[in-house]
């Protein structure tokens, strides 16, 4: 199984922190599984938000489920995450309190 992170990270001061906490929660309750961080992702210095979200995309293209952080409601990124996810038909988890 290959899951895909999903957070807030735009004027989130300490989003790799909170994604860092989030993805030891989540291989706790999914050992076996693959997870995509996008925390982690090094892009260009001059790229926008249409090209982080671009590259998100294919990483969803090739997860069975994503994983929605707490306050991705608010998170314009987010939300396109979680209704590509749901026209791709995946599980969609939710990881509440980090």
């Amino acid at each position: 199984m290959i899951i895909y992170m999903s957070g807030p990270i735009s004027n989130v001061v300490d989003y790799k922190e909170k994604f860092a906490r989030a993805e030891k929660k989540i291989r706790i309750l999914f050992p076996e599984a693959k997870i995509v961080n996008p925390a982690k992702l090094k892009m260009p210095e001059n790229s926008k938000h249409e090209d982080y979200m671009n590259v998100d995309f294919m990483f969803l293209d090739l997860a069975d489920a994503i994983c929605m952080l707490d306050g991705w409601e608010m998170s314009r990124g987010c939300n396109q995450e979680y209704g590509y996810a749901m026209a791709r038909d995946l599980l969609v988890l939710e990881l509440d309190g980090i």
